[in-house]
């Protein structure tokens, strides 16, 4: 039996913990202050840690340099700040429960704990990933809408349309609903609706008879029927063809398939998510989706911001993609505060699945463990990373070095709406420098027309 440790300073919560966790197969031991859970620590070994971060005596986070390795810690926090999730996330946290703590998710953590531990038990191999293959970060209040949105509907059988734009995650929540719906234990089939043709998409969906058509040899199963009992997700539906999209609609409407070359229908349970990055509407009116289906898709409609509108969630995704690596590669490389603050000021056109790919090259340059600003400086990345708006400061040779500092300070300042800590980072000097600077460009006269819109009087630190 897996051996938990809670440390929480609130009775009625860890009564109310305590319970529950045995309820679901722990051996359960408590502390209510760092100084008892680190004698625990000492003298006994657990498999996993529920951490309460604010204690009598302390930050919570403090503990984690006395945890072994092979012990998985879930925070709580009562406080679910961009700041907070940032700090659990870096000392490497499986999850992180924000207070009043879903009993639902809290139960379904335990489980998926349980389930990697004896996959892991089984494969001899330490496994230090976060709970099951689904990992959705972010704490941004747009991000949590879409959440608590994917949350709500998940136990339903309610048909899913999840818009938004390419590499904004839609395939993770997706596969978010189907594990937090009833149908969990059944298959998630998927299918991308472009990458598959015209002549070809119905016998993906709806399977084919031995003979039915020149290369089929042998009888197939369609997607559909895989995925019988479970969820299928159509990816790209705008890009399937209106003559399939008429046939997908029958078989919403029957809940039955007829395989290419048969004469009978087969029987599906199936719940359908499929996402577009296209205007549902749009798609419609252009005659790329069949409105009649459009209608049978949008019972539930979940749109995923783009990662421009989700500020401070570029960081955690960022630290959160760079520990994967250093998990796998044995490494602890970690990034400059002003590289933070580059990513954080880039508009991230390809979103999420753009930046991973930034953080992946990144890390592969950086020849030392602190990955500074040059280092995501690829061909593509170079002048938006530095210029978020892409804006161009050209200068003549011979143009005095004053002259340039003060134009790139003023346009840097200008690009991130008056923000002088990220600023100061992007440009690599201290906040009393830039103070120090626009103090002199002030007296100086350059900056009466020029001050940023969103400054005002501050007291340097």
């Amino acid at each position: 039996m897996p051996e938990l440790l809670i440390l929480e300073d609130e009775p009625e919560s860890l009564t109310a913990l305590t319970a529950l966790v045995k309820e679901e197969g722990f051996e359960v031991t408590s502390a209510t202050t760092i100084a008892q859970a680190r004698r625990l620590l000492q003298a006994q070994r657990y498999d996993l840690l529920l951490l309460d971060i604010s204690l009598p005596d302390g930050d919570g986070l403090s503990l984690f340099d006395e945890i072994p390795p092979e012990m998985e810690v879930v925070v709580i926090t009562g406080s679910v700040s961009v700041g907070t999730v940032l700090r659990a996330l870096r000392r490497g946290a499986f999850d992180f429960l924000a207070k009043p703590i879903d009993v639902a998710y809290l139960k379904e953590l335990l489980a998926i704990f349980r389930g990697v531990r004896a996959d892991a038990k089984r494969r001899g191999k330490p496994q230090l990933r976060g709970p099951g293959e689904i990992r959705i970060i972010g704490a941004s209040p747009p991000f949590e809408r879409a959440l608590s949105m994917a949350r709500r509907v998940a136990p339903t059988d309610l048909r899913v349309l999840i818009t938004g734009e390419s590499g904004t995650g839609k395939d993770c929540f997706a596969q978010a609903i189907h594990a937090w719906s009833k149908r969990a234990s059944g298959p998630f089939v998927a299918v991308n609706c472009s990458a598959v043709s015209s002549s070809l998409m119905e016998s993906e969906l709806f399977g084919h008879e031995r003979g039915s058509f020149t290369g089929a040899t042998q009888t197939r199963r369609g997607l559909f029927e895989q995925a019988s009992g479970g969820t299928l997700f159509l990816d790209e539906i705008t890009e399937m063809s209106l003559e399939q999209q008429t046939k997908l609609l029958r078989v919403i409407e029957t809940r039955r398939v007829v395989r290419v070359g048969a004469e009978r229908e087969t029987p599906v349970d199936v719940r359908i998510l499929a996402a577009t990055n296209r205007s549902p509407d749009q798609a419609v009116k252009e005659r790329r989706l069949r409105e009649d289906l459009f209608y049978r898709l949008k019972v539930f409609v979940l749109d995923i911001p783009p990662l421009r509108e989700r500020k401070g969630d570029v960081a955690l995704l960022a630290e959160y993609f760079l520990r994967r690596i250093n998990t796998r590669e044995g490494t602890t490389k970690r990034f400059s505060a002003a590289s933070l603050a580059a990513l954080e000021a880039y508009s991230w056109p390809g979103n999420v699945r753009e930046l991973r790919s930034v953080v992946e090259t990144a890390y592969v340059l950086a020849e030392t463990d602190l990955i500074e600003m040059g280092e995501l400086l690829d061909q593509q990345h170079a002048a938006s990373l530095y210029d978020p708006g892409s804006i161009r400061l050209a200068f003549s040779v011979g143009t005095p070095l004053s002259e340039i500092e003060r134009a790139f300070t003023l346009a840097t300042l200008r690009e991130l709406g008056g923000d002088k800590r990220k600023a100061a980072a992007m440009l690599g000097i201290s906040l009393k420098t830039l103070y120090n600077r626009l103090r002199a460009y002030e007296r100086e006269g350059h900056i009466q027309d020029e001050k940023p819109r969103s400054e005002q009087p501050e007291m340097a630190p």
